[in-house]
């Protein structure tokens, strides 16, 4: 593939920073409401420890490598690369906490960082509202604008 963008919500926002770290080519990454650092979830929600468990073992070494937050700082080729966060306040799963984490360590990465898109609506309602899609439509437009052609993930 060439020139393509990744979306992810919750745990899909998670893999789309992993998966980014992978591929050339990625032009935007857009998190919605994700899950950056697996040490910070179940710091601020001990009952996500099973889940974060069941998903990378019990070896919170192997949870600090594959948080988005560590992954970030490893990137190296990250000069074409655009990221959208977007989080809702209202989230009942989630805090911003873990946005604003991964948005100070994009900042400090010198990633190309657009602000945080705040909305309005639960962890799975917002997902589907107005201001989340046109904030994605936004990126999408942008991306077009200057010329490229991303295939939509």
């Amino acid at each position: 593939m060439s020139d393509f963008l990744l979306i992810g919500h919750s745990a899909g926002a998670c893999l789309a920073f992993q998966a980014a770290q992978h591929v050339r080519r990625c032009r935007a990454v857009i998190g919605i409401e994700g899950i950056y650092d697996l040490r910070d979830l179940v710091q601020e929600y001990a009952d996500y420890q099973d889940f974060v468990e069941s998903a990378f073992g019990a070896d919170r070494g192997i949870w600090t490598k594959a948080s988005p937050t560590q992954i970030v700082t490893h990137w190296v080729d990250c000069a074409d690369l655009t990221v959208q966060l977007i989080q809702s306040r209202e989230d009942e799963l989630l805090s911003p906490g873990q946005t604003e984490r991964i948005f100070r360590v994009l900042q400090d990465a010198g990633v190309s960082l657009k602000e945080i898109g705040w909305i309005k609506g639960t962890h799975n309602d917002s997902l589907r509202s107005y201001d989340c899609h046109t904030i994605i439509d936004g990126i999408i437009s942008d991306l077009f604008e200057n010329g490229n052609t991303p295939m939509i993930q």
